[in-house]
C-alpha cells in the first residue's frame, strides 16, 4: 500500500487512462465468458429455471436482504480501515458511507476501480478525483487480498478437487511473509516506488473484513437455494468464494459470466437450473437493490460538506523560540509531526514509525501531560497504531504509569548551568585532561556566526558517516545545510584547516547539544573543546541551562529495570561511549523514559526506533534561517520546568 495522503496526489497525471487500460484485457475476457454464458444457458430447460425462481419464499428473501446488509456493513468498512491508515482525516461515517455507495455501484456497473472513484470523489468533498482514484484502487487490491487469505483458509478445510492444496498454502505463505515484513521492514521500495506496508493491527482486518463480507454474501446465495438443492454452506463457501472472485477480476457488471461459469463447473453435481435460478434471485437481492440505494445516496448527497480533522500536522511555524527545550528545534528537519491540543496548539512532537506512534521527548504544553498522553493513545489506536513515549520527561511518564502503562528507565539527559560551570572542579580532572590534548595540538575554536563554510563542514560530515555507518536521524539532527542554519554552530581549526564541529539547538530556555563531527586529523579532546566554548559563550548570553541531550545508560545501571531485548537494542546505539562523553562535564542527570501501553509494544516500538535511527526518511529542512537566533536568548520568564509535585513524582519513578 503506498502510504501517501490521497490528497496530496498528483492532478496533472492521468491514472484512469491506465486503469481503462488495465481493464481492457478483463473486460474482454468477461465479454467472451458472458457468450458462454449464454451457451450454456441456452442447452438448460428455461421453464424448469422460472419455476425454480418462483419457488423461493419470502422467508428466503428476507434472510438473503438480512445477509447481504450484514455484506455491506462489512463493505463499508474497508473504506474506514484505509481512511484511517492514509490518515486522510475524513470521518468514518462518511468513509463508510461513501464506501458502501461505491462498492454497491460498481460491482453492478462494473469497471469497478474507475467506477468507485467518481463515487468517492462526488461523495466525500475534500477528496480530489486523483486521490478518489488511488483510494478505489487501494480498497480493490486490499479487498483481493483479504479474499486471497480467506479463501485459502476455507480451501484447506474445505478442499475442491480442481484447486491444488499448494495453492492456498502459498498463498497463506505469502501472507505470512507480509506479516513479518509489516513488523520488520515496513518501508519497501518496488520498481522504484516507495510502498510502505500498513501497521499490524490495520493489516490484520482486511483478511476478517473479507471473511464477513464474502461469507454473507455466500450466505445470502445458500439461503436462496431451491429446496430440490441439497447443498450445506460449508460445501457451497468455496465454490462461492472462487467464483465470486472469477467475477471480481473480471470486472464485468457484477461479474457476470466468470460467476456463473465457474460456480456450476465448481457444482458439477448440483442440478444447474435451480442454481441458476438461485443465481438470479441472489443478484436481485445482492447487487440489483444495493445498486438501487446506493444510486438514490449518490443523487441525494452534496459535494459541500464539513472539513477534515488533522489530529497531526508538519509544522514549521511552531514557537520554538518559547517551547520547553530546545530539541523542539527537530521538527525543523521535517522528520517529526506535532500532535495538536485545543485551538490548534501544540501538544508533542510525534512521529510514524512502523507499528508505533512515537511520541519523543516532553510535551511542548507544560501543565498538558495528561491530556497529551489521551491524545495520543486516541490518535494511535484510531491509524492501528500503538503508542510509544520516547525519552520522555519524569511528568509526562508518570502520566503513562498512572494510566497503566509498561515503562522503563532507559536514558538520562546531561544538564548543566552554564553561569555555574568551572573548570577548576575536581570531578572534571578527566574533561581538563582533554582539553590540554587539544591545546598541545594547537587546536583552535570558534564560533561560526552567520557564515558557514558548508562545503568544509559537508566534507567533514560525508566523512564521519562513512567511519560510523551512516547519519542517524528521527531523535537526533542530521548534517544538512537548510537544518544547521537554525542552529548555533562552533568550528574547530588545526593549522586554519577545519577538523570538527558540532551544533547546537538554542532557545529561550536552553542550549542543546545536537551534531558533532569530527574529521580524522582531529586532535584527541576536540569535542570536548567545542562543546566548553559553547558553555563559555552560553554563561555570558545568560543562557539559563545547557544540555548535552540524553545518553544511554550504562549496562550495569539499568539491568534490574529493562528487559534483556530492549536492553539489546538499545546497545546498537553506541551509548557507553556517548555516556562518558557527557560524563566528563560532571553534568546533573535527568531521567529519561520509554513506555508503552504493553510490554510487547515495548518490543515492537524499539525495533522501530532503531530503523528510525539507523535508516531515516530523507531530510526536509523548512529553511527557517535562524543562525543568529542565539542573540535572542533570553531567562525563561515561565519558570522551571517541573514543580514540587513533578519533582516528587520524578523521585518516586526512580
Amino acid at each position: 500500500m503506498i502510504n501517501t495522503a490521497v490528497r496530496h496526489q498528483r492532478t496533472n497525471a492521468r491514472p484512469w487512462r491506465g486503469i481503462l487500460l488495465r481493464q481492457g484485457l478483463p473486460v474482454s475476457l468477461g465479454i467472451v465468458l458472458i457468450y458462454l454464458l449464454v451457451e450454456r444457458v441456452g442447452s438448460l430447460d428455461n421453464d424448469q429455471i422460472a419455476t425454480a425462481f418462483g419457488s423461493v419464499g419470502a422467508l428466503q428473501w428476507a434472510l438473503a436482504l438480512a445477509a447481504t446488509g450484514v455484506s455491506f456493513l462489512a463493505v463499508g468498512r474497508y473504506d474506514v480501515v484505509l481512511h484511517r491508515i492514509l490518515q486522510t482525516g475524513i470521518a468514518d461515517r462518511a468513509a463508510s458511507h461513501s464506501g458502501k455507495t461505491a462498492i454497491a455501484l460498481s460491482q453492478t456497473l462494473g469497471l469497478g476501480v474507475l467506477t468507485g472513484a467518481i463515487v468517492r470523489w462526488r461523495m466525500i468533498p475534500s477528496l480530489s478525483f486523483v486521490g478518489a482514484l488511488s483510494l478505489s484502487l487501494t480498497v480493490a487490491l486490499s479487498f483481493i487480498a483479504g479474499w486471497a487469505v480467506f479463501a485459502s483458509m476455507v480451501l484447506l478445510g474445505h478442499p475442491l478437487p480442481a484447486v491444488p492444496n499448494w495453492i492456498p498454502m502459498a498463498v497463506l505463505t505469502a501472507a505470512f511473509a507480509l506479516v513479518i515484513l509489516s513488523v520488520f521492514k515496513p518501508a519497501l521500495t518496488l520498481a522504484g516506488r516507495a510502498i510502505t506496508l500498513p501497521p499490524l493491527t490495520g493489516l490484520s482486518r482486511l483478511p476478517w473484513l473479507a471473511a464477513v463480507d464474502t461469507a454473507a454474501a455466500a450466505a445470502a446465495l445458500w439461503f436462496l437455494l431451491p429446496a430440490e438443492i441439497e447443498l450445506t454452506y460449508s460445501a457451497l463457501l468455496p465454490a462461492f468464494l472462487l467464483a465470486f472472485g472469477a467475477g471480481l477480476i473480471c470486472g464485468t457488471p457484477g461479474g457476470v459470466g466468470a460467476f456463473e461459469l465457474t460456480l456450476l463447473a465448481l457444482l458439477p453435481d448440483v442440478p444447474q437450473s435451480p442454481l441458476l435460478a438461485a443465481v438470479m434471485a441472489f443478484r436481485l437481492v445482492y447487487f440489483a437493490v444495493p445498486a438501487v440505494l446506493a444510486l438514490f445516496a449518490l443523487l441525494t448527497s452534496s459535494r459541500h460538506g464539513a472539513p477534515r480533522s488533522t489530529p497531526l500536522r508538519k509544522v514549521y511555524d511552531c514557537d520554538i523560540e518559547n517551547a520547553p527545550f530546545a530539541e523542539a528545534n527537530l521538527l525543523n528537519a521535517g522528520d517529526l509531526s506535532v500532535l495538536n491540543g485545543p485551538h490548534g496548539s501544540a501538544l508533542a512532537m510525534v512521529a510514524r514509525r512502523g507499528q508505533s506512534l512515537i511520541a519523543l521527548g516532553p510535551t511542548l504544553m507544560r501543565g498538558a501531560d495528561g491530556f497529551a498522553l489521551s491524545q495520543l493513545n486516541d490518535h494511535a489506536r484510531n491509524c492501528y497504531l500503538r503508542p510509544f513515549i520516547y525519552k520522555g520527561d519524569a511528568r509526562l511518564t508518570c502520566a503513562a504509569r498512572r494510566a497503566g502503562w509498561a515503562v522503563r528507565l532507559l536514558f538520562a539527559e546531561a544538564v548543566l548551568r552554564p553561569g555555574e560551570f568551572n573548570l577548576e572542579d575536581p570531578r572534571r580532572r578527566q574533561l581538563r585532561r582533554k582539553l590540554r590534548k587539544a591545546i598541545n595540538c594547537g587546536l583552535d575554536i570558534r564560533h561560526a556566526g552567520s557564515s558557514l563554510p558548508i562545503a568544509a563542514m559537508t566534507d567533514i560530515a560525508a566523512e564521519w558517516a562513512t567511519q560510523n555507518g551512516g547519519e542517524r536521524g528521527f531523535s537526533m539532527g542530521r548534517f544538512d545545510p537548510g537544518y544547521i542554519r537554525t542552529q548555533r554552530v562552533y568550528l574547530a581549526y588545526v593549522e586554519d584547516q577545519i577538523v570538527a564541529f558540532a551544533t547546537f539547538n538554542i532557545n529561550a530556555q536552553q542550549w542543546t547539544l545536537d551534531l558533532m563531527r569530527t574529521a580524522r586529523a582531529a586532535p584527541d579532546g576536540t569535542m570536548h573543546a567545542l562543546v566548553t566554548s559553547a558553555l563559555q559563550d552560553a554563561a555570558i548570553l545568560n543562557c539559563p541551562e545547557f544540555s548535552l541531550a540524553a545518553a544511554p545508560i550504562p549496562t550495569t545501571a539499568r539491568s534490574a529495570e529493562t528487559g534483556a531485548i530492549v536492553t539489546r537494542w538499545l546497545s546498537c546505539l553506541g551509548g557507553q561511549g556517548l555516556y562518558q562523553f557527557k560524563a566528563s562535564f560532571s553534568p546533573s542527570w535527568r531521567p529519561r523514559y520509554i513506555a508503552s501501553p504493553s510490554r510487547l509494544g515495548l518490543i515492537l516500538a524499539g525495533l522501530d526506533v532503531a530503523r528510525a535511527i539507523h535508516a531515516p526518511a530523507r531530510i526536509q529542512t523548512s529553511g527557517r534561517d535562524a543562525h543568529n537566533h542565539y542573540d535572542r536568548i533570553r531567562i525563561a520568564s515561565t519558570g522551571p520546568t517541573c514543580d514540587r509535585e513533578g519533582e516528587k513524582a520524578a523521585r518516586g519513578l526512580l
